[in-house]
């Protein structure tokens, strides 16, 4: 029973969405992707799950410069969450 023996844990929202290999993301997960650009190239960068009140949605977040823009997105692989591994976060480090 929790009572008798109490646990750390952290409560994320099920977006949803799943990663290529049909894993759902959750909210804080951290994830790789494929951006292609208007040329058609690929670049690979990552990002993380964020809930955005004003938008009511979910999105992933990149860490970008510049205005926000509608991209490209593929290949969509779920490394792990920033609770769990917060290592993982070094790699969106502008954003959050």
């Amino acid at each position: 029973c929790f009572r008798e023996k109490p646990f750390d844990c952290v409560v994320m929202w099920k977006t949803g969405q799943r990663d290529n290999k049909g894993n759902y993301l959750y909210e804080g997960d951290i994830v790789k992707l494929g951006i292609r650009n208007e040329f058609g190239s690929l670049t690979v960068d990552y990002a993380i799950m964020r809930w955005v009140e004003p938008q009511g949605q979910f999105i992933l977040q990149i860490p970008m410069k510049g205005a926000p823009t509608m991209l490209d997105v593929t290949g969509v692989e779920r490394l792990g969450n920033e609770f769990v591994n917060p290592e993982l976060k070094e790699l969106v480090a502008e954003i959050v």
